[in-house]
This record gives C-alpha cells, sequence and structure tokens, in this order.
C-alpha cells in the first residue's frame, strides 16, 4: 500500500528492505499492523550466533500484566533429576547450546529478568542478550542486605540494572550503587529476605509488564509458594546427577491433587534437551474449592499449602547454592 501510494505521488521505489528488530511483546501488535494495512515486510529476526527454530513467544504463552505485578515467567535448566547444580556446584553446562540461545531468545522478549543474590555471588552471570538479536532487558536482583559484588558483572554498564533491598541495608552501600547509575529500591523485608509481592509492585511501578526469573532455587521455591507465577518453562537435560541442588525445594504439598499443575502446555524437543511450558495453576487451599485450581496470585485463595500466608512470604537469601546455570 505505501509502495503504491510513492508510486502514484511519481516517485520510484528502488527497493524494499524488511526492518531490522528483534519481536517484542510490546512491538508484535504495532509490526504486524504496519505488514497488514501498509505493505511493511515482515521484520528479520537474524541472529549472529546460533539459531533456534523456536518462537520464544510460543513458550512465553499470552502476557498478561497483573493488576500490582508484572507477569512472571519462571524459567530454569535441570537434569532428569531435577537438579540444577551438581553437589560442589557445578552447573556449566546442564543445557545445551540451542536451548541456551533460547534462553536468551526469551530474554529478549521481556521487560526485565531477575535473580537472586546467590546466583551473583555463585555464578556471576551477565543477564544480556548475547546469542540472539535483540535488547538486553532490565536486570533485577534480589538482595536483602546488599551483598552483591563491587565487581559483579550484573553492575556493568551493558544493560540497566535494579536491586531490590530492604531498610536494612547499609546507606553507604546504596549511595556507591546509585553513584553508579544503579537504581536500588527499598521494599520492606522480614527475617533474612526481601518481600516478594512487594518487591514485584515495585517493578510493575517502575514500567515492567513482563518479568522472566532465572533462579536460583530459592528464588524459584518462594515464588511458587507465593502463587506469584504465571507461567512456567522448563528445559530436561538428558543427565542424572544425584545428589545436588534441587531446582524446587519444599512447597508442602501433602498430596498429588496438591500439586501445581500446568495447563496450556507447550512440549519441544531440540537437539539435546526437551522443553516443556505451561500457565501455572495452583490448588485451592479452602475445604469448598476442593478439586479446583486457581490462577497465580488469585487474592481469593489464602495460604500455599504449607501453612503459610503468601502475604507473608520472604524470600531467603542465606542458603547456598542459590541458582546455576546461568551467564
Amino acid at each position: 500500500a505505501k509502495v503504491e501510494a510513492f508510486k502514484r505521488a511519481g516517485m520510484s521505489v528502488v527497493e524494499v528492505r524488511p526492518i531490522h528488530i528483534a519481536p517484542h511483546h510490546r512491538n508484535v501488535a504495532y509490526l504486524e499492523s504496519k505488514r497488514a494495512r501498509l505493505g511493511h515486510l515482515a521484520p528479520t529476526r537474524s541472529a549472529p550466533g546460533p539459531r533456534t527454530h523456536l518462537d520464544p513467544g510460543e513458550l512465553l504463552g499470552e502476557i498478561r500484566s497483573q493488576r500490582n505485578r508484572p507477569y512472571v515467567v519462571l524459567k530454569y535448566a535441570q537434569s532428569l533429576d531435577g537438579r540444577i547444580a551438581t553437589g560442589n556446584g557445578d552447573s556449566k553446562w546442564i543445557s545445551g547450546e540451542e536451548e541456551r540461545t533460547l534462553s536468551h531468545a526469551l530474554r529478549a522478549r521481556c521487560d526485565a529478568v531477575m535473580v537472586g543474590i546467590g546466583t551473583v555471588v555463585n555464578d556471576d552471570p551477565r543477564l544480556t542478550v548475547r546469542l540472539v538479536e535483540g535488547a538486553s532487558p532490565l536486570r533485577v536482583v534480589l538482595d536483602s542486605s546488599l551483598r552483591i559484588p563491587a565487581d559483579a558483572n550484573v553492575l556493568d554498564d551493558r544493560a540497566s540494572t535494579i536491586v531490590l533491598t530492604t531498610p536494612a541495608a547499609n546507606s553507604l552501600r546504596v549511595a556507591e550503587l546509585e553513584r553508579r547509575d544503579v537504581a536500588v529500591r527499598l521494599v520492606p523485608g522480614g527475617s533474612g529476605g526481601v518481600h516478594l509481592p512487594s518487591g514485584l509492585s515495585a517493578l510493575k511501578r517502575a514500567g515492567v509488564r513482563s518479568l522472566l526469573v532465572e533462579g536460583g532455587a530459592r528464588v524459584i521455591t518462594s515464588l511458587l509458594k507465593a502463587r506469584l507465577v504465571d507461567r512456567l518453562i522448563v528445559a530436561s537435560a538428558p543427565l542424572i546427577l544425584g545428589r545436588g541442588t534441587e531446582a524446587v525445594g519444599d512447597l508442602g504439598t501433602g498430596t498429588i491433587l496438591g500439586g501445581i499443575s500446568l495447563t496450556n502446555v507447550c512440549l519441544r524437543v531440540l537437539e539435546r534437551d526437551v522443553l516443556m511450558a505451561g500457565d501455572v495453576r495452583f490448588p485451592a487451599t479452602h475445604p469448598h474449592l476442593a478439586g479446583r485450581v486457581v490462577g497465580a496470585g488469585a487474592a481469593s485463595v489464602t495460604g500455599n499449602g504449607s501453612g503459610t500466608s503468601p502475604s507473608r512470604l520472604l524470600m531467603h537469601e542465606s542458603a547456598p547454592a542459590e541458582g546455576r546455570n546461568r551467564t
């Protein structure tokens, strides 16, 4: 349509090129509208590194921002026996190259990527987009006492970073980070952790609509306990480790019916790994809701199967082996 309009105006069109941009949930509708109404070519999605045949949007599902928090996608890679690291902490690499490339594509499609301070201390990830085309998301670190090392990769200038901490954090460290243009957000805390609902609410106010969480184990378990997860993406590698760091800790589940389930499941086989993604459905906890499930963060349901109220659940960061397999 636009080309014909130029020609009717007496201008010659020598060549039509697709726009060079990475797809993102914020721009997909706009780009499709341009293509449908104005005849634009589909944007290029070429990447300089290894490529994956999977569309990350299929794994992310329909992004539905919640009222007081972002759309939360929990993603991790594990062995067949559910380990994200060996007993001595080694985790590179559990998943194959194609799966890791896809992880970078997921980052490029989300507004922010979040890890706990244990992951930063143990693995020193960059949390940027490098293996595919696209902008790096905002990096978020949960760190209740500001243990983050001054030379941590997440503090470099390759992408913006927000540290979620508590009033117990040292004010000098807060000032030091802010001098380096690192945003520090104080949220309520408790016994050794950041209050997750408050932290996610702060991210929503900062403009984050979609949040990719990459670990570690404490963060994974705490978010599931608090019913603050909308979508789960798990990569399983053809590997058995035995003793090691479990991806998910104790959720207080007493029966099979009390387990967390997935709906709208997407299953894909890569060259080496198997990927499963789905919308998270939490079990009901009230007797009159027995046999029914509820979506993430449902306000009508209290408790999380372990006797702990979601509004009181804290993210504990003091345990070892916080998380692995992140770059």
